[in-house]
Formats: structure tokens, C-alpha cells, sequence
């Protein structure tokens, strides 16, 4: 006999196991952990052990991912509308020494822009929902070609009988009453790259000339807010950043969608160069642990509002336990998402543009060469298939695993550990919920509406989306941080 894959951790003091075929998580009593955890010390089974077993589904089953390769149609593109930029941000990769810029530095034309367009729409094939993502550089710098764009992919899908949506992510300080009014009328979803408080972003996020950026940045912000209160955040952190600090001064801007992401070095000569502490990790584990015990008290006290500002990351993951939903990617890069460079070159994701070995393709040619990237890490990724939590996390972000690792299919260890820590906090809370607060959850739109307390005759499996996974445009949600907000 056989027991199917399971883990046993301690949050609280209090003893959990994760079901991780079924991905179920469940209280159980210390006496019963410490007799199940022996079988994973030496692979024995005892009739003691043979009875929990059986108690807790950890008999028979099989894995929910099949290896097969899925034929997964393009529906989002991001448009690298500009190279150029105001900023000079301490972290930025655009220039890196991986880049070969054959495409850099200029702006992107209408024609490439319009050709993309026509070829979104034919290599999307029965999909209705198309998604066009705008990125640089600071792509405000050709705000000009935007509306371009937008207009044009607009005529074209109503003439094949789709729709688009779009994105932008900027630094924030050329947003003007014209920029905005157009953002609003056409319902652009909005990521403004900002790292914190005026001390945090000006250390970070200097202005190309050197000077400060954050009272620029600030005013701008507040006021695309007012109009779109709904505009997402992103913040980089690096080294020690106090993530407390950079979480309540973006939210007292009026964020209320606050992505944080760590920096990733640019090339592995820089990772040498800062001993591999662009980051600090106990930093990221300590912040997720305070988030879970807020996360516990804001569903106790049906704090919805709360939870929707700076918990909505750890409670997406907390309703993977109580749907059985199957995460196969780490994000939709190479498979349902792409990045156009002003060349008319496609790569995996924007930040691969100009990195030759990760070019796809062309506009003009009818395939580009997508397969390594179908493959799903369960199956494929050592470290992924034999992780118990390789249902919620799987593969890492394809750059920062590069830049860590040499490999963009090699995970980052130390991304892979926060990303563990993560789902141990979330399958913990998930097992402590009771009926009302799952009903809670449902209906203030918090997790998926067929969340439940789900038992073993109830195992379902729910394939998360590829794109929604990345966020509409594959860009402002596909970053390496696995705690990243995300609707």
C-alpha cells in the first residue's frame, strides 16, 4: 500500500494537513500529525497509520494535472509602445547587459501597432475576449499611438465580432486631465508603478534627471483615483524595505489594489555583485504572517472592505482550498499571452523584449514557436512535482528565473519558499473557516461562488484560467512575487 501525496505543517501551534492531490486542507489533532508524519520518515505504513489513511482520503487517487500539452489560443498581447523613459529607477532591467537591443531605443509605429492587431486577431481563433496591454518604457511617452490603437482595435473587433479590453502600466508623472478623461472613457485598466512614501520612492524611483519624483508622481496619482477609484499599485521592493511602510502609505494614497513584487537583478553579474540580498526573504515571510492573522480578523468581523484592499492575494489562495481549483502556470507568458517589441518581434513576455533566445516570432509569420512553454511544471519541473504546493504556485516567473537561476524553467528557491510559507498560511485559515464565514466569502465576492467546505466525496478540479491568472494584459500581474493582488 501506497499513501498519496500529503503534508503535514504547524501554524498557530496548531497541526494541519494538506490533501495535496485534492487540494483540501484540514485540522486534525497532534497525536494523529505526529503518527501520519512518520510515513513520510520512512515510507512505512502501520495499520494505526493505514486507519488515518483511509480516514483522510490519502489512500487512492491520481494527479489532477495531466502532462499532456494543452492547444492554448493568443489572446493577449502586450505592445511595448516605447522603449524611452523619464525615470531612472535603481532596478529597472530594460537596459540590462542580457538585452540586445536591436530594437531599442524608439517608439513603436501605428502600422507595427495596427499589424499586431489584425494578428491577434486571427491567431485568438474562437476566442471572443481579446486583451491589449500597453508597456515600456513609459508608455505615456506615446500616448499618441494609444489612442491610435485603441480606436483601431476597437473598429477591427466589432468587424470580426470580438471585443477588447485594456491595459496600462505607468510611472504616473505624465498622467493630465486629457490622459485620464481617456483612460476613464474607454475603461483602461490602470497599474501605476509606485514603491511607497517619499523617502522609499525617491531612493527607488529618481526621475531621469536625478531629480525627486514622488511630489510629481503623488498629485497625479491622487486625482486618476478620484476618477478611477478602482486603479491598481505596483511596488518593487528591495533589500530591507519595510513592507508595512509601503503597504499603508500607498493605501493612504487611496489604493485600494497594492501589488508587491521583489526586484529582480538584472543579470546574474548583478546578483554576484549584491550577494543575492536584493531582497530580503524573512522580510516577506514575516509581513505574510502578520497579513494572515489580519486576514483571520477581517473575516471574523466580515470586514469585507479590508479584505478587499490588502488581503485579496492571500484570500485568492485560500479559495483554492475550498474550490479544488488547479493552478497548471505560473502565469499566461508563451502560451495564452505575448509581448510585441516596436520591431514587430513577439516574445515570452515584456520583460524578454530584445533577449533574442526568447523571441517567438514575427507579426507576419502565421506560427511562432510556443511549445516549450505549454508544458505545465507539474510533470516537467522537478522542484514543481514534488512540491506539496505545486497545485498553487507552479514554475515561477519565467525572468526572475533566469536571472536566479540560469534557467527560465528552474524555479527561484527562495521565491519558491515565500510561495510555500503562503499556502501553508492559506490552507489554514481555509481549514478553520466555518460554514458562515465560507458563506461570507461567497457573497461579498471574495472567493469563487462555488466555494465550499469541501470533503472527499465532494473533490472536484477547477482549471484556473491562463490569462486571468496573469492578469488581463499578462503584464501587470505576471511579476515573480507570489503575492501579488490580483482580481
Amino acid at each position: 500500500m501506497t499513501a498519496r501525496p500529503f503534508y503535514i505543517f504547524v501554524v498557530g501551534g496548531k497541526y494541519y494537513l494538506i490533501n495535496v492531490d485534492d487540494r483540501l486542507s484540514i485540522h486534525l489533532p497532534k497525536e494523529e500529525a505526529e503518527t501520519l508524519k512518520l510515513i513520510e520518515d520512512n515510507g512505512k505504513i502501520s495499520p494505526r497509520q493505514e486507519l488515518l489513511l483511509w480516514k483522510y482520503d490519502l489512500i487512492s487517487g491520481s494527479s489532477p494535472v495531466k502532462n499532456k500539452r494543452d492547444a492554448i489560443e493568443i489572446q493577449s498581447v502586450t505592445l511595448l509602445v516605447t522603449h524611452a523613459c523619464n525615470f531612472k529607477c535603481t532596478y529597472c532591467y530594460e537596459f540590462s547587459n542580457f538585452s540586445q537591443p536591436h530594437s531599442k531605443p524608439g517608439k513603436m509605429t501605428f502600422d507595427v501597432a495596427q499589424r499586431t492587431v489584425d494578428w491577434l486577431i486571427k491567431k485568438s481563433g474562437s476566442r471572443r475576449q481579446l486583451s491589449l496591454g500597453f508597456f515600456g518604457g513609459e508608455p505615456l511617452m506615446n500616448f499618441s499611438l494609444i489612442k491610435e490603437v485603441v480606436a483601431y482595435a476597437n473598429l477591427r473587433a466589432q468587424e470580426a465580432r470580438k471585443s477588447f479590453s485594456f491595459s496600462l502600466t505607468t510611472n504616473g508623472s505624465l498622467l493630465n486631465d486629457e490622459i485620464i478623461a481617456f483612460l476613464k472613457t474607454h475603461s483602461i485598466k490602470v497599474t501605476v508603478s509606485m514603491d511607497g512614501n517619499k523617502e522609499i520612492q525617491n531612493t527607488q524611483r529618481p526621475m531621469l534627471n536625478g531629480k525627486d519624483s514622488y511630489d510629481i508622481v503623488r498629485p497625479k496619482a491622487v486625482k486618476l483615483l478620484e476618477e478611477m477609484p478602482d486603479t491598481s499599485c505596483q511596488a518593487t521592493m528591495c533589500g530591507d524595505t519595510a513592507l508595512d511602510t509601503v503597504k499603508e502609505s500607498l493605501a493612504a494614497l487611496g489604493f485600494k489594489r497594492i501589488g508587491l513584487t521583489n526586484v529582480t537583478p538584472a543579470t546574474s553579474e548583478d546578483r554576484k555583485m549584491t550577494s543575492g540580498k536584493v531582497w530580503n526573504i524573512d522580510t516577506a515571510i514575516d509581513f505574510l504572517e502578520k497579513e494572515a492573522i489580519t486576514l483571520r480578523n477581517a473575516i471574523a468581523n466580515r470586514d469585507a472592505d479590508a479584505i478587499r484592499n490588502p488581503f485579496n492575494y492571500l484570500c485568492q489562495r485560500v479559495g483554492t482550498f475550498l474550490t479544488g481549483e488547479v493552478k497548471e502556470h505560473h502565469c499566461g507568458a508563451g502560451k495564452a499571452s505575448v509581448a510585441v517589441a516596436n520591431s514587430g518581434d513577439i516574445y515570452l513576455c515584456h520583460r524578454f523584449s530584445d533577449l533574442s533566445d526568447y523571441r517567438l516570432g514575427h507579426i507576419e509569420d502565421l506560427h511562432i514557436d510556443r511549445e516549450p512553454y505549454l508544458d505545465k511544471p507539474v510533470g516537467s519541473i522537478d522542484a514543481c512535482s514534488n512540491c506539496f504546493s505545486r497545485y498553487h504556485c507552479p514554475g515561477g516567473c519565467y525572468h526572475d528565473n533566469l536571472n536566479t537561476t540560469g534557467s527560465v524553467f528552474e524555479p527561484n528557491s527562495d521565491l519558491c519558499e515565500v510561495s510555500r510559507h503562503m499556502t501553508e498560511l492559506s490552507a489554514a485559515i481555509a481549514a478553520d473557516l466555518v460554514e458562515e464565514d465560507i458563506a461570507f466569502l461567497v457573497s461579498e465576492k471574495l472567493v469563487d461562488a462555488d466555494a465550499s467546505r469541501r470533503t472527499a466525496s465532494q473533490i472536484g478540479i477547477t482549471t484556473g484560467s491562463v490569462v486571468a491568472e496573469a492578469g488581463l494584459s499578462g503584464l501587470s500581474y505576471a511579476i515573480p512575487a507570489p503575492w501579488v493582488v490580483s482580481e
